[in-house]
């Protein structure tokens, strides 16, 4: 890409057809014999992996066989690809969909094939700038190139309804420190270069991409002029056919590519950057799941209708002779009337025989196209049909009036009910209560026809009462006369990644309240020590019977109830593991049991759930082994266990203490791997959904003055987050609560 700064794969056979078709029509159509004809390429921007298939071609000889001599011309700052071709001193260009623009001025543009389905242009920000959402960059500054020429960005917030005069848009200046620095806060970049610069400066990127918010252009699309293809059809063919084979074969061949273009052209880019730019590409080009040089008619009307809303071309422009037609119709009415008049002079029976052969020959072409479309036909439909059936995101079809007229598996998956009972039923009747509201709403603008798509992420609630959070990307599927035939909505699952933020923002909480208590837990402990320390010496001084005593006395009380908060703060922020040791969790939790059991009331019953305890100094299979320290696990277990004692004191019930295994996959709570879990179950009136996020918070705590500091949960996570493990609380109003530790499992002796 020209750098703004300084699904199942085809069968084999397949790809081979498609090689070979484009084979057999370069060889089909040969050069003038005894010269190969001369045709220069503009390329959009300096030499790199975005033009592959063009170094692939010349390299490996599809050219040559096509009777073709071919210079490609590199682009850069001053010499575009679509000011080249129209001075005429080059014959082919590369350009992005903003030729459209060109020929709606007057410019005779063909596009001959899109190579790249999807554009690469995307906003770029800083992913620590707090910027996720168009929304974001309301009264913030926005770098773009002049006019209309980012128009797919600017698509983005006219779909979006934001204003462009909301933002504070920056000319382009091709400098990536503008972000870095924040001299701007987002730019207009490629997805295959601006974002490994900024992961190679230690900057990690942010990206909005367009299709995220309904626009998608094509890109990097091969282009001539209506007069190569008058004076020059054959020529033109046996060009565009060359190229789309050696895109087929730099796709196929990365590393050959990436090695030709370090030793050919001599790339200042590192083999690294090139891997990664191919690899963005193949997420762009699609050459697994689309044929080469694909362009869909449909797909350019969409983008003349966004350049139409953008002010740039008139509404309903049409694309006639702007999309080139690789293999055009003839002109059947030219050939009958030059047969009928050939045939006037002939006699009767000869000129019936002769119209009844002609009419006999087009008969048979055009049933054997007709079946050849048909067989394509089939083919792109059973295509999508399998990736429509093995989408692991739901898709659904909604009709006008809210219905669910078609589904995959994935999305009856997502909604936990069969996939009968999900096509029939309502789609309001899904979403969770809590967004019914505005989700009926938003359907309601998108039947009335006031807003075209939507992605936004919505709330869910399953058959079986459960939820789960979905990203919602649906839009409008209308008839030629822009009626509503049905919505069109994919979703994919994002609780998990809700989830992990929460956790990631609930860990820079908790570390940034660790850092200030305990700057101010050692601040305060040495102003503590001389406060008690000289007390005590003035306990010495002072007689039993001097008033002053008790006074002294109160102090010493006081120090000493600091002291021990003191301690609870180092406990909450300490890192040591010095004292850290192999030990059972049965023993533990066993010692723990037993020295509670003396101190909470008898109408509380302990049940205990244990395996039966490892010798001393057993590491096995079936011992249930951490690498921590006793003394801290210990008060975790105490804390854990006194809580839900305190929880049942006025009913009584059941507090029951489980310990096992565990095996971890990708995706849980923590890391995969295998863990002892522990579990402490007690029976009491359970936690407020509305507070159980803040329990662990430090000094949080709905107990009266008194009853507790707030520090006990607090201490806990600390410990077991020091541990490498992870503590979560789980209740339901009524229904008690569960405190479920992990710790990682030790299996093999410690060195």
């Amino acid at each position: 890409m020209p750098p703004r700064f300084s699904g199942t794969r085809p069968p084999w056979p397949t790809r081979l057809a498609f090689l070979l078709a484009a084979l057999a029509l370069i060889l089909s159509r040969p050069g003038p014999a005894g010269a190969a004809d001369a045709v220069r390429l503009q390329l959009a921007w300096k030499h790199q992996f975005q033009f592959a298939g063009y170094y692939a071609a010349l390299h490996k000889g599809f050219y040559r066989a096509a009777g073709l001599d071919v210079t490609i011309l590199e682009g850069g700052r001053g010499r575009f690809a679509r000011e080249e071709v129209l001075a005429g001193r080059a014959d082919f260009g590369v350009a992005g969909a903003e030729l459209l623009l060109q020929r709606a001025e007057g410019s005779p543009f063909v596009v001959l094939a899109a190579i790249f389905q999807h554009s690469a242009s995307i906003l770029l920000t800083r992913a620590d700038a707090g910027i996720s959402h168009p929304q974001d960059l309301i009264g913030r500054r926005m770098m773009l190139l002049p006019g209309n020429k980012d128009a797919d960005i600017l698509a983005i917030f006219q779909n979006e309804g934001i204003p462009l005069d909301r933002i504070e848009r920056v000319d382009q200046t091709y400098n990536l420190d503008d972000l870095i620095s924040g001299r701007v806060d987002s730019v207009s970049a490629y997805l295959t270069n601006e974002p490994w610069l900024m992961q190679k400066a230690g900057v990690a990127p942010g990206v909005i991409l367009p299709q995220t918010y309904g626009v998608d252009f094509y890109s990097d699309c091969l282009f001539t002029t209506e007069r190569q293809i008058a004076d020059h059809p054959d020529r033109v063919a046996r060009f565009r056919a060359a190229c789309l084979a050696g895109w087929e074969y730099a796709m196929d061949h990365p590393e050959e590519i990436i090695d030709l273009l370090i030793n050919e052209y001599r790339l200042l880019k590192s083999r690294e950057h090139l891997r990664y730019e191919a690899q963005a590409m193949s997420g762009l080009i699609f050459p697994k799941l689309v044929e080469m040089g694909h362009m869909n008619p449909g797909r350019w009307r969409h983008i003349a209708d966004t350049f139409a809303r953008l002010g740039a071309l008139p509404p309903k422009y049409p694309l006639d002779g702007f999309l080139y037609d690789p293999d055009p119709k003839p002109d059947l009415g030219k050939w009958k009337m030059a047969i009928f008049g050939l045939l006037l002079g002939l006699a009767l029976s000869g000129l019936l025989l002769l119209i009844f052969a002609r009419l006999n020959h087009a008969l048979k072409a055009e049933v054997a196209e007709r079946r050849r479309a048909e067989a394509s036909l089939m083919e792109s439909e059973s295509r999508l049909r399998t990736i429509f059936d093995t989408s692991r995101a739901g898709i659904i079809l909604v009709n006008p009036q809210g219905v669910i007229a078609f589904a995959n598996q994935g999305m009856a998956d997502l909604f936990g009910c069969p996939l009968d009972a999900l096509i029939g039923s309502t789609y309001p009747s899904h979403i969770h209560p809590d967004q019914r509201d505005t989700g009926d709403e938003r359907m309601r603008l998108l039947i009335a026809g006031e807003i075209d798509s939507v992605a936004v992420e919505r709330h869910y609630i399953r058959a079986d009462g459960s939820d789960f959070w979905g990203f919602l990307n649906g839009r409008r599927h209308v008839d030629e006369q822009g009626n509503l035939i049905f919505l069109v909505g994919i979703i994919a699952d994002v609780t998990q990644r809700r989830r992990l933020e929460a956790d990631l923002r609930h860990a820079h909480k908790m570390e940034s309240i660790g850092t200030l208590t305990g700057g101010v837990a050692h601040d305060f402990n040495n102003i503590l020590s001389i406060i008690v320390g000289n007390a005590e010496l003035a306990m010495d001084d002072v007689p039993e019977w001097s008033p002053a005593r008790p006074h002294l006395k109160a102090i010493l009380t006081a120090g000493t109830r600091a002291a021990a908060i003191v301690r609870q703060l180092l406990n909450f922020t300490r890192k040591d593991d010095g004292r850290r040791r192999p030990m059972d969790i049965v023993r533990s939790v066993r010692q723990a049991v037993d020295f509670l059991r003396a101190t909470i009331p008898a109408d509380i019953e302990i049940r205990k759930i244990l395996p039966e305890a490892a010798p001393e100094t057993a590491l096995s299979e079936t011992a249930l082994m951490v690498e921590a320290d006793p003394a801290g696990i210990h008060q975790v277990l105490m804390n854990l266990m006194a809580n839900a004692a305190q929880a049942m004191e006025e009913a009584g019930g059941t507090l029951e203490i489980a310990v096992a295994p565990a095996r971890l996959q990708e995706g849980d709570r923590a890391p995969a791997g295998n863990y002892v879990k522990i579990t402490v179950r007690d029976s009491g009136p359970g936690i407020d959904p509305y507070i159980i996020d803040r329990i662990f918070d430090p000094y949080f705590t709905t107990r009266p003055v008194g009853k507790g500091s707030g520090m006990g949960l607090a201490v806990a996570h600390g410990i077991i987050k020091s541990h490498g493990g992870v503590i979560f609380a789980e209740s339901l109003s009524g229904q008690g609560s569960v405190f479920t530790i992990l710790l990682p499992r030790l299996l093999t002796p410690a060195p």
